[in-house]
């Protein structure tokens, strides 16, 4: 299974052990499924865990990810996103044309300014499409 990860879902699997998206990580670090994430998203993920933990940790995460994860620079999708523009907020954009342009069918996250797109499932819902079973919380 091909998914885009989302920052919050990212953050979330790696903060909270006990939680949908550390299960989705699981099945990524153990290669049962595929992910996809966009230069944003790794720049949030660096940035977040860089203020809350430290400079190595941050780029610990950085590693493990490339290692992981198929990475999607803004170049690559520059066209998608000026098709994109005006349907979802600027902060989401580039995650969304990732997502667009190759024609992935489940965007995980945690982020309701997804919602009206047929790609977002939240990572509860992920792990149920997976037929794993789920912890009660959404994320």
């Amino acid at each position: 299974m091909r998914a885009f990860l989302d920052s919050s879902a990212i953050i979330i699997g790696l903060a909270i052990e006990k939680s949908n998206s550390a299960k989705i990580l699981d099945l990524l670090f153990n290669n049962k499924i595929d992910a996809a994430i966009s230069e944003k998203v790794l720049k949030e993920v660096k940035k977040y865990f860089r203020e809350k933990r430290s400079r190595n940790y941050a780029y610990m995460i950085e590693l493990l990810l490339r290692k992981n994860c198929k990475i999607v620079y803004n170049y690559e999708v520059k066209e998608k996103m000026a098709e994109l523009k005006g349907k979802i907020k600027d902060k989401d954009l580039e995650q969304l044309a990732v997502v667009k342009k190759h024609n992935l069918k489940n965007l995980v996250g945690f982020d309701r300014d997804f919602e009206n797109f047929t790609e977002y499932i939240p990572p509860k819902q992920f792990i149920r499409k997976l037929n794993l079973e789920a912890y009660e919380t959404e994320y």
